[in-house]
């Protein structure tokens, strides 16, 4: 495993580098807290930063159902910018990148051998 591990190092540190990757926040929904005071469950909103980078999808790859014109593929460090591990995000969650906001369609963790280099995530405005 020593082997994946560095390679998710190696990752983290390619996607930091500003020449390859850029800040991406990861924004989903908490758990939610039920208030007795109000009567009301309320679900916080939880924001990690981390680093990706931006990739367009290929003409044939777009068939207009799965992956439509304007998707966007996100390759994600395994770790936040503080250093704690990036959980893989989930669809539904929001993603600011490049001053766009994008929904979450699908995510997938790269993982070989058990250890997460990165998570990929199918972006739509």
């Amino acid at each position: 495993m020593a082997f994946y591990d560095d390679m998710a190092t190696m990752v983290a540190e390619l996607l930091a580098d500003p020449d390859t990757g850029q800040d991406v926040t990861v924004t989903s929904q908490g758990v939610p807290v039920y208030d007795r005071a109000t009567g009301k469950a309320t679900a916080p909103t939880v924001a990690r930063i981390g680093r990706g980078l931006e990739l367009a999808y290929g003409s044939r790859e777009i068939d207009g159902t799965n992956v439509q014109a304007g998707d966007v593929r996100l390759f994600m460090s395994p770790l936040c910018k503080d250093g704690t591990p990036m959980p893989a995000p989930s669809p539904g969650d929001s993603v600011l990148l490049g001053g766009v906001t994008y929904r979450v369609m699908r995510s997938q963790p790269l993982r070989p051998g058990g250890v997460v280099l990165a998570h990929q995530a199918q972006l739509r405005v």
